[in-house]
């Protein structure tokens, strides 16, 4: 099933917030986003954002939508969902 996201508020969310990232994680690891996610589902947002391997921060069941931190190769692969 093809997953729809509201791109214009992914966009959004990496425009505004800065990632979150230590002197560690400079270092070689990949940065870590804060995200908000809107789609048709939170449940659904919830499945793709966990089986990307990013954390989900926050439910918004209300707006389906999610809060979630992943990086940004795992962000793309949930937007292509």
């Amino acid at each position: 099933m093809v997953h729809r996201i509201s791109l214009t508020f992914a966009i959004a969310a990496l425009a505004l917030l800065s990632p979150l990232t230590t002197a560690e994680e400079s270092a070689g690891e990949a940065e870590i986003l804060s995200v908000f996610l809107q789609g048709s589902s939170a449940v659904e947002l919830r499945t793709l954002v966990e089986a990307q391997g990013g954390e989900v921060t926050h439910d918004l069941p209300i707006i389906d939508a999610v809060g979630a931190r992943l990086s940004a190769s795992q962000l793309e692969k949930v937007l292509e969902s």
